[in-house]
C-alpha cells in the first residue's frame, strides 16, 4: 500500500486491453525496472538531480524504453511510464519529456528535423525538453 493505494504487481488489472506484443513489453519493463532503476535514489540537490536525469537518460535509452515514442505506440508508452515511475519520479519526468520533446517531431517534423534529432532521442543521447507559457505572461497556448 502506496498513501492508501494498492498497487498491483502485475498487469492484472489491464491484461484484457493488451495485445501479446503489450503483455510482453509489461514483463520485460518490469525486469528492466527491476534490474537498472531500483539504484536510482532520491537527491537532495539540483546538481544531483541532473546529474541523475543525465544518467536516467542514458540507461533507459539504451533499453530501448524510447522507441514506442518512434512508433507511435502510446499504449507502450504508458506501459513504460508506469514502471519507471514505480521505481524513481525523476526517471519517469526523463521518459515524459522525452516523448514531449520527441514526438511532434515523429509526427509533424520535417524529414531534415527528424534527420538531425530522432536517432539521438530515441537513443537517449539528446534530452528533449517542454516549454509552456501562460495567459499575460507570453504566448498564450490556449488561443
Amino acid at each position: 500500500m502506496l498513501r492508501g493505494v494498492a498497487r498491483m504487481a502485475g498487469i492484472e488489472a489491464i491484461g484484457a486491453l493488451l495485445d501479446a506484443r503489450h503483455v510482453q513489453l509489461a514483463t520485460d519493463l518490469t525486469h528492466f525496472r527491476e534490474q537498472h532503476l531500483s539504484g536510482l535514489v532520491a537527491v537532495e540537490t539540483d546538481e544531483d538531480a541532473r546529474r541523475q536525469a543525465r544518467l536516467a537518460l542514458r540507461i533507459m535509452g539504451d533499453a530501448g524504453l524510447y522507441a514506442a515514442i518512434g512508433t507511435s505506440d502510446l499504449r507502450g508508452l504508458c506501459l513504460a511510464r508506469e514502471q519507471v515511475s514505480m521505481e524513481s519520479p525523476l526517471a519517469d519526468a526523463v521518459l515524459a519529456l522525452q516523448a514531449l520533446g520527441g514526438t511532434p517531431l515523429v509526427l509533424a517534423g520535417t524529414d531534415a528535423q527528424r534527420a538531425q534529432w530522432l536517432d539521438g532521442i530515441l537513443a537517449g543521447r539528446v534530452m528533449t525538453a517542454f516549454a509552456m507559457s501562460e495567459p499575460e505572461a507570453g504566448s498564450d497556448v490556449a488561443a
